[in-house]
């Protein structure tokens, strides 16, 4: 049997969900639904959906105080469209963000053999500073011929190897190339935002709350490669797009010049 208490407290919870992950600035919108749970007689939903979904105790709190604790604990336990979409690019460009720094994320180093006869060996890299300096054959495996290779995985210039094979057994690995970067991440640039406001901001009026009423605001994003002097801006705004959209299409930009270093 459905809990009717229940459905109530999942859509309450949807709708708060949805004014949060719209970021800080929302809080007008989030008090201003509180307003009216009060007058409509909810705000007994309003304490229980707290409590159940983000553990929230408002219980013996006035509307006030209520309505500004629990929307900065909301916050925290709330990820934004924004945060959303970050999350799915920088996993998807296989990048990841230290304080300003950016940085490619590799696999870990590998070295494989390549024979279309043997099999069973195991081969473990030595690395240092990301240079390979040598390899360690674990199994000398069975049944290689005398024309098997290596191929490394993982860094950003690739190392190469000799193979030398006695008895059909992975005897060792020559090092003729060290490659660069075996696991150790490559530092891509730093991005940084930019705020632009289209028109004055009014005397008297916070940069937030004028963003909220006005949709003032826009992004440009500044990256600079590694060790470059020069950076490139990028700042094609979509006016018939949400604001996060543009700016995680911004971002999305900015890392793929950042990519161009490795």
């Amino acid at each position: 049997m459905i809990n009717a208490r229940k459905l109530e407290i999942d859509k309450l919870y949807q709708k708060i969900d949805k004014i949060a992950k719209v970021g800080r600035d929302n809080y007008i919108n989030y008090h201003i639904f509180v307003d009216e749970l009060v007058r409509n007689g909810q705000y007994s939903l309003l304490v229980e959906t707290l409590e159940i979904k983000y553990d929230i105790l408002i219980l013996n709190l006035d509307v006030p105080r209520a309505k500004k604790e629990s929307w900065n604990k909301i916050l925290f336990k709330t990820l934004s469209t924004f945060q959303e979409l970050h999350k799915k690019l920088f996993k998807d460009k296989s990048v990841y963000q230290v304080g300003p720094d950016f940085y490619k994320q590799l696999p870990r180093a590998k070295v494989t053999i390549i024979d279309t006869k043997g099999s069973g060996a195991e081969l473990e890299p030595v690395i240092s500073d990301g240079y390979i300096n040598s390899v360690k054959v674990i199994k000398p495996g069975y049944g290689y011929s005398a024309s098997a290779s290596v191929a490394f995985t993982g860094g950003v210039i690739s190392a190469s190897a000799s193979v030398q094979v006695i008895a059909s057994k992975i005897y060792s690995v020559l090092i003729t190339a060290s490659g660069s970067f075996y696991n150790k991440d490559p530092k891509l640039g730093v991005i940084e935002e930019i705020e632009v406001y289209k028109k004055p901001i009014p005397s008297g009026a916070t940069r937030e709350l004028y963003q909220q009423l006005s949709e003032n605001k826009t992004m440009q994003l500044v990256a600079t490669i590694d060790g470059a002097t020069q950076s490139a801006t990028f700042s094609v705004w979509n006016i018939d797009t949400t604001y996060d959209k543009n700016l995680n299409s911004l971002y999305s930009s900015a890392i793929d010049y950042l990519l161009t270093s490795v």
